[in-house]
């Protein structure tokens, strides 16, 4: 949409248009593969570029070379701190883990254990949303306790243990497994669901009243691991809003959510890599804003809209 408003505002007709290569890895969090297609873009010589950074520190090679060419960066949605980006468009995550806090602790009344689920611990988005929310907790509330965080990309110990569980290893320290109990621990650890890591989290932690999750995946498998254990009074609050995500908020089994601006996101950063290229100026940092969507407003036209 962008990209039509633009080319018809601006008279671009036939090979003058504006257009846009969308690319991104198979899974969200693979940073090779997202380095890869960088570097095969880069070698297209587009006259900008934007880019979700799975890992704020993957890129700055890419970065460097790319500013020595003249080709202006854009980064949305996952930002990350390369000087010469031009411009941000994304979500105020530190405002809007900050208000999950508030929700979380109005919900607890003031009182009791919060688990706290990270999708990464590689992007500044992540680590953002982690960090002011553990950060109001902690700072402002002395009767609530904070658990983890637990980061889905940093679980192998986790695994480890429950493997070892399962096969009935007690490690030792200093002393190494023989050669078939490393076999079949190595086996048991390929097995591993991400079930049965959100299991082990729920035993670990076999008070906690509340879990905030940092994105859409973690959000509905804390949901999906509660009530399995029949934790149905666990209070749940996350990030995104995908269709599983809007059905069990309205079936009242996710307190509450904050629902961010991907189209307006999209929107913007196309619209700040079109200044770019044109040597226009941008605004360092485009907030596309979110709404925190509840239960109890998730019918409302306004919210209905953004989903």
């Amino acid at each position: 949409d962008a990209v039509a408003d633009l080319n018809k505002e601006l008279g671009y007709k036939g090979s003058d248009k504006i257009k846009v290569v969308y690319s991104g890895p198979g899974k969200s969090d693979d940073v090779d593969e997202q380095v890869s297609i960088l570097d095969e873009e880069l070698d297209r010589y587009p006259a900008a570029l934007a880019i979700a950074v799975v890992d704020s520190k993957s890129c700055e090679v890419q970065f460097d070379l790319a500013t020595m060419n003249g080709i202006p960066l854009i980064t949305f949605d996952s930002v990350g701190n390369y000087q010469g980006i031009m411009a941000s468009v994304m979500t105020d995550n530190a405002k809007a883990s900050t208000e999950v806090a508030t929700h979380m602790v109005e919900s607890l009344g003031d009182a009791g254990q919060v688990v706290v689920i990270a999708h990464d611990s590689k992007s500044l988005t992540s680590q953002e949303r982690v960090n002011n929310f553990i950060a109001e907790i902690q700072n402002n509330h002395p009767n609530m306790s904070v658990a983890g965080p637990y980061y889905m990309d940093q679980i192998d110990d986790i695994k480890k243990t429950i493997a070892e569980q399962q096969l009935d290893i007690v490690p030792v320290e200093g002393q190494e497994l023989d050669e078939e109990q490393q076999t079949a621990l190595n086996d048991a650890i390929a097995q591993i669901t991400d079930e049965d890591i959100y299991n082990y989290i729920l035993e670990m932690n076999p008070d906690v009243k509340g879990i905030f999750a940092t994105n859409g995946d973690t959000t509905m498998q804390a949901l999906t691991a509660c009530e399995g254990k029949d934790m149905k009074d666990v209070v749940i609050m996350g990030y995104d809003a995908d269709q599983e995500e809007i059905d069990a908020m309205k079936d009242g089994r996710i307190a509450g959510m904050i629902v961010q601006n991907p189209y307006g996101m999209g929107y913007a950063t196309v619209v700040a890599e079109a200044r770019c290229a044109l040597n226009m100026g941008n605004e360092a940092n485009v907030n596309t804003g979110y709404t925190w969507v509840t239960p109890d407003n998730i019918e409302d036209r306004t919210v209905q809209d953004i989903l």
